[in-house]
């Protein structure tokens, strides 16, 4: 199973000073655990941790070491880094619409 989008949200959402590859890990477990599917957190970890290193080995590359030791970031001088921020924010503002759309009352009133 890749975890690369699940990884990509979370460092989208983790900013500027990034997140360890163990936080990274927590958050990809709880996302893809579930009553019924129980998710192996070793192989998450190994699979998450692969994934970082293979990802930020290049100064283009999309996930960057920050300053910190041990934490990545979206690397922002990468194009396709650029290219998946505009990608999360259209899918954001697309569950917002949907939201509003929801809230509205449509149904008929009984005394008119």
């Amino acid at each position: 199973m890749a975890y690369d989008r699940l990884i990509l949200e979370i460092l989208t959402m983790s900013g500027e000073k990034g997140l360890t590859p163990k936080k990274i890990s927590l958050h990809v477990y709880n996302s893809t655990n579930s009553l019924f599917a129980e998710a192996d957190y070793e192989q998450i970890s190994r699979s998450v941790s692969a994934w970082l290193k293979r990802n930020s080995t290049a100064s283009d590359s999309l996930v960057e070491k920050t300053g910190q030791r041990g934490h990545y970031r979206l690397n922002m001088n990468s194009a396709q880094a650029r290219q998946l921020m505009l990608t999360f924010s259209d899918a954001e503002e697309d569950e917002e619409s949907g939201k509003n759309d929801e809230n509205l009352d449509l149904s008929l009133s009984l005394f008119d």
